[in-house]
């Protein structure tokens, strides 16, 4: 996100369609997702929980913020990154 930042884009294009025309706030809320997202998924690892049960953590995390329900598959993903994360960092 530092990166992306360093370039002081006008706008970014998104994958799926789209236009978001406030870069730098969309680069900081980019960059504070992946932190409570880790956070979130780091702490629940520690106390035990299984894939399953992480990714409705993250659902519900991401539903009270943001009132959308993300896909089921795009979350496991994102589960199973962050684990393959904390993994090769030896956090867990």
């Amino acid at each position: 996100m530092k990166n992306l930042a360093g370039f002081n884009p006008k706008l970014i294009f998104y994958a799926h369609g789209g236009v978001g025309r406030d870069p730098a706030k969309l680069i900081a809320k980019a960059a504070e997702n992946t932190r409570v997202f880790g956070d979130i998924v780091l702490k629940a690892l520690k106390e035990g929980k299984n894939t399953d049960e992480i990714r409705r953590l993250l659902e519900n995390y991401i539903f009270t913020q943001a009132h959308v329900k993300p896909e089921i598959m795009e979350i496991l993903l994102m589960v199973e990154a962050y684990i393959y994360y904390f993994k090769r960092k030896g956090l867990i």
